[in-house]
């Protein structure tokens, strides 16, 4: 389910990116998680399901309650761990910021007025 949301919210970046990055998501269904290209950039993003424990009042044993958390990675490396959807998206959109300049990545009509390519002058 998380996968889902994710695939979804990835698939709107499309909108807001040049077609000349070439932004490809879609599911390995070998590895079981979501590839994100973006020109020679890979991302991938899988599901890791643990077990947390969880200590109920007037209970003598220990409850477990079964979690699901996202793991995003690039190249081998986990860059971020989290069962929040948001922060994953978000990592993933400052990465891809940090790789290609605003004026590389992102078209002009969804640029900020502080971050345009051409300016207009006084």
């Amino acid at each position: 389910m998380k996968l889902k949301v994710l695939f979804g919210k990835i698939s709107k970046l499309k909108d807001y990116v040049k077609p000349e990055l070439d932004l490809k998501v879609f599911y390995n269904s070998q590895l079981e998680c979501l590839e994100v290209e973006a020109r020679e950039l890979q991302f991938y993003v899988t599901v890791l399901e643990y077990y947390r424990r969880r200590l109920v009042l007037f209970s003598y044993f220990r409850k477990r309650k079964k979690c699901f958390a996202l793991r995003l990675s690039h190249k081998g490396d986990v860059l971020v761990e989290s069962e929040d959807i948001y922060v994953v998206f978000k990592i993933l959109v400052r990465l891809l910021l940090s790789h290609f300049p605003p004026d590389v990545l992102l078209r002009e009509e969804h640029l900020p007025a502080g971050a345009q390519c051409h300016p207009e002058g006084p």
